[in-house]
């Protein structure tokens, strides 16, 4: 998790070399029991800072993730197109959503550090 980093929307990116897989963080899918599908709205694009990757589907509820900086989508976690209900059995924090090639693969502008998300989640604060 050293090179993981989240978003003020509570999604997560970790980055390995000139790729970044993107996900949902636990914290932004508590009180959802289970996930019934999972939407992607792009395909292999160049997509921009906070546009819209797609939705996670859950009784009432349409979670958004979004893309955290400017880049290219190489591939979607084809593992939840058919089998969505495995990510939330396995864990949110631990399975990636979309692969992508980040425009500038080593900045870390606007993303939180994994120490300093977890403490303000934990402690309460509003995380802005």
């Amino acid at each position: 998790m050293a090179n993981r980093y989240y978003t003020d929307e509570h999604d997560w990116v970790e980055f390995s070399g000139t790729v970044a897989y993107i996900g949902v963080s636990g914290f932004k899918l508590t009180g959802i029991e289970k996930i019934k599908s999972v939407e992607f709205i792009v395909d292999s694009a160049y997509v921009e800072n906070n546009e819209l990757l797609g939705y996670l589907h859950a009784d009432d509820y349409k979670i958004p993730f979004n893309m955290p900086f400017d880049g290219k989508i190489l591939e979607h976690n084809e593992k939840y197109i058919n089998a969505a209900e495995k990510f939330i059995e396995v864990d949110g924090d631990s399975m990636w959503l979309i692969k992508v090639a980040p425009r500038a693969p080593y900045s870390r502008e606007g993303l939180t550090m994994t120490e300093q998300y977890l403490q303000k989640i934990s402690s309460g604060l509003k995380y802005e």
